[in-house]
């Protein structure tokens, strides 16, 4: 007769571990499985808090709520009451729309603690809307004197708004956040605004 000594007896004990075990695995990635369009939505709302900071510059739209296209990777403005995203002119209003994004989805990432994206934004001469029409665009040096008033005022207010945001991560979250800005306009555009932590190097 033949005997296999090395086969297992069953034990149900160590099954029953096993089990207990899975589903405590399923409940944690569940915990850690947000939903896609909750995500959204959140990102949506801290984009709305820097659209209203932004409120002054931003003319025609300035009530108007964003919206995050998902599919087309696209942030749009909606009039309060519509159900349709609304066509945003202006290179001024897309700028802005730009800094609000990339500020709610950087508090975003901060929020959710998501360790793979460093606490950085390098941003290229948000003034650039200011700074002549189409046809001066070759001349980015154009005197600041000959700039209107009302952009002066729009550059402050961006700044502002990005200045502020240093100070939000910080005392919110208790982070630190840098922000690397190529420019070339006067000093005295922080320095009147007293805005603290805009630094030249």
């Amino acid at each position: 007769m033949f005997q296999n000594n090395t086969l297992e007896k069953f034990n149900e004990e160590e099954l029953e571990n096993k089990m207990n075990e899975l589903e405590q695995l399923k409940s944690e990635l569940e915990k850690e499985t947000v939903d896609k369009e909750l995500v959204i939505r959140l990102l949506e709302e801290l984009i709305q808090n820097y659209l209203n900071k932004s409120s002054a510059a931003l003319g025609n739209y300035k009530d108007y709520q964003p919206i995050f296209n998902y599919k087309k990777k696209i942030l749009q403005l909606k009039k309060p009451g519509s159900i349709v995203p609304s066509i945003v002119g202006s290179s001024s209003n897309h700028m802005f729309m730009h800094l609000c994004f990339m500020l709610g989805l950087h508090e975003l990432i901060i929020k959710q603690n998501v360790p793979y994206v460093p606490n950085i934004l390098i941003l290229d001469q948000p003034s650039r809307p200011y700074y002549g029409d189409d046809e001066n665009r070759k001349n980015t040096n154009k005197s600041w004197s000959k700039v209107s008033q009302d952009d002066k005022t729009k550059i402050t207010i961006a700044f502002k708004v990005l200045n502020d945001f240093i100070y939000h991560i910080n005392s919110e979250y208790g982070k630190t956040f840098q922000m690397i800005i190529f420019e070339h306009i006067p000093e005295s555009i922080w320095k009147s605004a007293n805005l603290k932590n805009v630094i030249l190097v």
